[in-house]
């Protein structure tokens, strides 16, 4: 498992206004050579080797290689260093789009989507809990055998087949040395962990990375890093934002609930209103309203075209006012009209005497009989 330690390209942070996550550019790892101690490799040719310390070739035309990038691509973020498996997995966000080779380094850009990483991300460079450093974990094959890189430096291994697993997130100057893997904020540095390595013969060994090399130019090239740096005030904005929204988000999702819930009791209510059963004592009732209607009209001799189409209140209010015209009582006010039980009361009271007696003393009293009453019309009236 190699790790790689690099600074993101501040040029290239970006918050997402929907999500919250943060993107930015990375170098993942560089055409470099690395040394190490003999006794972090457990096996290595001593022939080769005379002297203390094992150097082995990080070749980009390996890492750069099509079969190499794609185990680059959505590989997982971690904080810290843990080898992702399916059962064993603490992502805080992927790889995204595809990796390319940019001179001597391979640059990925990575997509943060947890909120307290994104956070620590965008921390002050004092701050203890800032995560800057990028480490780059894999693994890859040794073809053990001297060689010198175009640069002049000598090395006892190449590194081939790479397959990454993850890349992690530290602290800043977490690593165990160098200066150019980092999130960019300023002149870079490299810091690598421990690299798990497949041997030639099949078997694997576990060796601790030192420094990738010094970038060259170091000077232009920290103008440049801090004349792109991000805006500390403007993420921590960004974030106050992103907070506010899920807030609302919350807020809007228990009202959708709601108002489902009320579309749901409605749903049902109309359906249980569309019944059969319901629709069947409906009609009996419109039936029942209009007979004692009619009763009280032909009672008084009054003209049923007054109650034609009309239901509910409006039928009693209609029957009502013309009973009280017939038998000279006073009008209603605009109060009682309005007033649904006061109606309901008379009507009620008019439908038991109607065919019995009229209510007005010294009147004659009223008869139904089964002929055709005589239009006898009392038209409504709403006024007061």
């Amino acid at each position: 498992m190699k790790n790689f330690k690099f600074r993101f390209t501040n040029q290239s942070w970006m918050i997402d206004d929907t999500t919250g996550f943060l993107r930015c550019k990375a170098v993942v790892i560089e055409d470099s050579v690395m040394p190490y101690l003999l006794d972090e490799v457990s096996e290595y040719p001593a022939a080769i080797v005379t002297g203390s310390t094992i150097y082995l070739y990080a070749d980009k035309n390996e890492f750069s290689k099509p079969g190499a990038i794609e185990t680059l691509e959505g590989c997982l973020l971690t904080v810290g260093h843990e080898w992702q498996t399916i059962d064993a997995t603490n992502s805080v966000g992927h790889v995204t789009g595809i990796p390319e080779l940019v001179g001597d380094q391979l640059v990925a850009d990575i997509m943060i989507t947890d909120l307290d990483t994104v956070k620590r991300v965008v921390l002050p460079d004092d701050d203890p809990l800032k995560l800057q450093d990028l480490s780059s974990s894999y693994e890859s094959d040794v073809d053990w055998g001297l060689g010198r890189t175009l640069g002049g430096r000598d090395y006892h291994g190449r590194q081939t087949n790479f397959k990454f697993n993850h890349i992690a997130l530290l602290p800043i100057g977490k690593g165990r040395g160098g200066s150019t893997v980092r999130i960019q904020n300023e002149e870079g540095e490299t810091a690598v962990e421990f690299t798990k390595v497949r041997l030639s013969n099949g078997k694997s060994v576990r060796i601790a990375n030192e420094d990738v090399g010094v970038l060259e130019n170091a000077e232009d090239e920290h103008k440049e890093k801090m004349s792109n740096m991000a805006d500390p005030a403007k993420l921590q904005e960004a974030m106050t934002q992103l907070e506010t929204i899920n807030a609302q988000m919350s807020e809007l999702q228990s009202q959708k609930g709601e108002l489902e819930g009320q579309l749901q009791a409605a749903k049902e209510q109309l359906e249980a209103a569309l019944s059969p059963e319901r629709i069947q004592q409906e009609a009996e009732s419109m039936a029942n309203e209009k007979a004692g209607a009619e009763k009280i009209m032909n009672a008084i001799k009054g003209d049923l075209k007054v109650i034609d189409g009309l239901r509910g209140n409006e039928l009693k209010e209609a029957v009502v006012t013309n009973f009280r015209a017939v038998n000279s009582l006073p009008e209603l006010t605009d109060e009682q009209r309005k007033d649904p039980a006061f109606i309901q009361g008379l009507y009620r009271s008019y439908e038991e005497t109607a065919g019995v007696a009229s209510i007005v003393p010294g009147a004659t009293a009223l008869q139904i009989n089964n002929e055709q009453p005589k239009p006898h019309t009392i038209k409504r009236n709403h006024g007061a």
